[in-house]
């Protein structure tokens, strides 16, 4: 019953130190501007700038060691399915910027 016990608020803990350090970097605001200038880079690319891009998916943006995030959008081009991946990089003003 006592581990039982220890368990749960270990849990609770995990939860809300989690909660906290996704609030501390916004997240899903993040995410989509993140998404956003990794498709200014995609739509400006001339080998897919014609495909038909997919709305952002919070499952396809992932951080990396060095505070930048990796963003996979798909697309859709001559009736082929793929993905786009480009990394960016939150710059000194907020905003992000696709840096690979």
């Amino acid at each position: 019953m006592f581990s039982r016990k220890v368990g749960k608020t270990a849990l609770a803990a995990v939860a809300i130190a989690a909660t906290a350090a996704l609030a501390a970097c916004g997240g899903g605001e993040n995410n989509q501007k993140a998404y956003d200038a990794c498709l200014v880079k995609a739509k400006a690319d001339p080998k897919v700038a014609k495909a038909e891009f997919a709305a952002m998916d919070p499952t396809k943006i992932f951080s990396t060691q060095d505070s930048n995030l990796t963003v996979r959008i798909g697309y859709k081009l001559d009736g082929k399915s793929a993905e786009y991946e480009c990394i960016v990089g939150k710059q000194q003003d907020g905003s992000w910027k696709a840096i690979q």
